[in-house]
Protein backbone atom coordinates (compact mmCIF):
# COMPACT_ATOMS: atom_id res chain seq x y z
CA UNK A 1 0.00 0.00 0.00
CA UNK A 2 2.84 2.41 0.75
CA UNK A 3 4.11 1.77 -2.76
CA UNK A 4 0.83 3.09 -4.17
CA UNK A 5 1.22 6.33 -2.19
CA UNK A 6 4.84 6.58 -3.31
CA UNK A 7 3.86 6.28 -7.00
CA UNK A 8 1.01 8.76 -6.62
CA UNK A 9 3.35 11.23 -4.89
CA UNK A 10 6.10 10.72 -7.50
CA UNK A 11 6.09 14.30 -8.87
CA UNK A 12 6.49 15.60 -5.31
CA UNK A 13 9.10 12.96 -4.45
CA UNK A 14 11.28 13.77 -7.44
CA UNK A 15 10.94 17.54 -7.03
CA UNK A 16 11.75 17.44 -3.32
CA UNK A 17 14.76 15.17 -3.84
CA UNK A 18 15.94 17.55 -6.57
CA UNK A 19 15.51 20.54 -4.23
CA UNK A 20 17.64 18.89 -1.54
CA UNK A 21 20.20 17.94 -4.17
CA UNK A 22 20.43 21.57 -5.28
CA UNK A 23 20.78 22.74 -1.66
CA UNK A 24 23.54 20.15 -1.20
CA UNK A 25 25.39 21.21 -4.35
CA UNK A 26 25.05 24.87 -3.33
CA UNK A 27 26.53 23.89 0.07
CA UNK A 28 23.52 24.96 2.16
CA UNK A 29 23.11 21.44 3.59
CA UNK A 30 25.33 18.50 4.51
CA UNK A 31 25.04 14.85 5.54
CA UNK A 32 22.55 13.52 2.99
CA UNK A 33 20.89 10.35 4.29
CA UNK A 34 17.88 8.20 3.51
CA UNK A 35 15.18 7.55 6.09
CA UNK A 36 13.01 5.17 4.10
CA UNK A 37 11.96 7.24 1.08
CA UNK A 38 12.62 10.50 2.93
CA UNK A 39 15.85 12.18 1.89
CA UNK A 40 17.29 14.01 4.88
CA UNK A 41 20.08 16.51 5.39
CA UNK A 42 21.30 18.95 8.02
CA UNK A 43 21.65 22.69 7.63
CA UNK A 44 25.25 23.86 7.55
CA UNK A 45 26.28 25.98 10.53
CA UNK A 46 26.51 29.21 8.50
CA UNK A 47 22.86 28.83 7.38
CA UNK A 48 21.77 28.78 11.03
CA UNK A 49 22.62 32.48 11.28
CA UNK A 50 19.66 33.13 8.97
CA UNK A 51 17.36 30.12 9.47
CA UNK A 52 17.12 28.05 12.67
CA UNK A 53 14.32 25.63 11.81
CA UNK A 54 14.09 22.14 10.47
CA UNK A 55 12.21 22.30 7.18
CA UNK A 56 10.18 19.79 5.20
CA UNK A 57 10.25 20.06 1.43
CA UNK A 58 7.80 17.42 0.20
CA UNK A 59 9.40 14.06 0.97
CA UNK A 60 12.71 15.57 2.00
CA UNK A 61 13.65 17.13 5.32
CA UNK A 62 16.48 19.47 6.23
CA UNK A 63 17.03 19.27 9.97
CA UNK A 64 18.60 21.69 12.38
CA UNK A 65 21.78 19.87 13.52
CA UNK A 66 20.49 19.87 17.12
CA UNK A 67 17.67 17.52 16.03
CA UNK A 68 20.15 14.67 16.29
CA UNK A 69 21.34 15.17 19.86
CA UNK A 70 20.78 11.72 21.35
CA UNK A 71 18.50 11.49 24.36
CA UNK A 72 17.04 14.93 23.70
CA UNK A 73 13.22 14.89 23.95
CA UNK A 74 12.95 18.04 21.85
CA UNK A 75 15.11 16.47 19.14
CA UNK A 76 12.84 13.42 19.05
CA UNK A 77 9.81 15.71 18.75
CA UNK A 78 11.32 17.67 15.86
CA UNK A 79 12.01 14.51 13.88
CA UNK A 80 8.46 13.23 14.52
CA UNK A 81 7.01 16.65 13.59
CA UNK A 82 8.80 16.74 10.23
CA UNK A 83 7.75 13.16 9.44
CA UNK A 84 4.13 14.21 9.97
CA UNK A 85 4.67 16.88 7.30
CA UNK A 86 6.00 14.32 4.81
CA UNK A 87 2.84 12.25 5.29
CA UNK A 88 0.68 15.37 4.93
CA UNK A 89 2.35 16.16 1.61
CA UNK A 90 1.72 12.61 0.38
CA UNK A 91 -1.94 13.07 1.35
CA UNK A 92 -2.12 16.33 -0.63
CA UNK A 93 -0.70 14.52 -3.66
CA UNK A 94 -3.27 11.75 -3.22
CA UNK A 95 -6.08 14.34 -3.18
CA UNK A 96 -4.74 16.08 -6.27
CA UNK A 97 -4.36 12.72 -8.03
CA UNK A 98 -8.02 11.89 -7.35
CA UNK A 99 -9.08 15.32 -8.61
CA UNK A 100 -6.95 14.80 -11.72
CA UNK A 101 -8.53 11.37 -12.35
CA UNK A 102 -12.04 12.83 -11.94
CA UNK A 103 -11.23 15.66 -14.37
CA UNK A 104 -9.77 13.14 -16.84
CA UNK A 105 -12.98 11.09 -16.78
CA UNK A 106 -15.24 14.14 -17.05
CA UNK A 107 -13.31 16.15 -19.65
CA UNK A 108 -10.97 13.62 -21.29
CA UNK A 109 -8.23 16.26 -21.02
CA UNK A 110 -5.11 14.35 -19.95
CA UNK A 111 -2.91 17.45 -19.81
CA UNK A 112 -5.33 19.24 -17.49
CA UNK A 113 -5.59 16.11 -15.33
CA UNK A 114 -1.79 15.86 -15.14
CA UNK A 115 -1.47 19.55 -14.23
CA UNK A 116 -4.06 19.18 -11.49
CA UNK A 117 -2.27 16.11 -10.12
CA UNK A 118 1.14 17.81 -10.04
CA UNK A 119 -0.37 20.97 -8.54
CA UNK A 120 -0.87 18.96 -5.33
CA UNK A 121 2.69 19.97 -4.50
CA UNK A 122 1.34 23.46 -3.75
CA UNK A 123 -1.95 22.55 -2.08
CA UNK A 124 -0.50 22.69 1.43
CA UNK A 125 0.14 26.41 0.90
CA UNK A 126 -3.62 26.95 1.14
CA UNK A 127 -3.27 26.26 4.88
CA UNK A 128 -1.01 29.30 5.25
CA UNK A 129 -3.42 31.49 3.28
CA UNK A 130 -6.38 30.36 5.41
CA UNK A 131 -4.35 30.99 8.60
CA UNK A 132 -3.45 34.47 7.33
CA UNK A 133 -7.13 35.24 6.83
CA UNK A 134 -8.08 33.69 10.19
CA UNK A 135 -5.32 34.95 12.47
CA UNK A 136 -3.39 37.62 10.59
CA UNK A 137 0.25 37.67 9.52
CA UNK A 138 1.74 37.13 13.00
CA UNK A 139 -0.04 33.76 13.42
CA UNK A 140 0.10 32.63 9.80
CA UNK A 141 2.79 29.97 10.32
CA UNK A 142 1.67 28.42 13.61
CA UNK A 143 -2.00 28.90 12.71
CA UNK A 144 -1.79 26.81 9.54
CA UNK A 145 -3.78 23.62 10.11
CA UNK A 146 -1.01 21.32 8.91
CA UNK A 147 1.38 22.94 11.43
CA UNK A 148 -1.19 22.68 14.22
CA UNK A 149 -1.71 19.00 13.38
CA UNK A 150 2.01 18.25 13.31
CA UNK A 151 2.55 19.98 16.67
CA UNK A 152 -0.47 18.22 18.17
CA UNK A 153 0.78 14.82 17.05
CA UNK A 154 4.42 15.26 18.04
CA UNK A 155 4.32 17.31 21.25
CA UNK A 156 4.23 15.38 24.51
CA UNK A 157 0.76 15.04 25.96
CA UNK A 158 0.02 16.64 29.32
CA UNK A 159 1.11 14.27 32.06
CA UNK A 160 2.78 11.94 29.55
CA UNK A 161 6.40 11.55 28.57
CA UNK A 162 5.36 10.50 25.07
CA UNK A 163 3.60 12.18 22.18
CA UNK A 164 0.36 11.07 20.60
CA UNK A 165 2.38 9.52 17.75
CA UNK A 166 4.46 7.49 20.17
CA UNK A 167 1.38 6.29 22.04
CA UNK A 168 -0.45 5.29 18.86
CA UNK A 169 0.54 2.25 16.87
CA UNK A 170 -0.31 4.03 13.62
CA UNK A 171 3.14 5.55 13.21
CA UNK A 172 5.21 2.84 11.56
CA UNK A 173 7.79 5.34 10.32
CA UNK A 174 9.75 5.34 13.59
Amino acid sequence: MKLILFVIALPLVLLSWLAIGILFCARFVRDLKWDGIILTAKWRRWVLRFWHYSTTIGTAVVYHPAAFVHGNTEARRVIAHEKVHTRQMADEMFKSFLVGIAVLFVTGDALLAFCLWTSGILWILVHYLAALLRYGPKRMYRGAEHERAAYAQSDCLHGESKSWLELETLDQDR
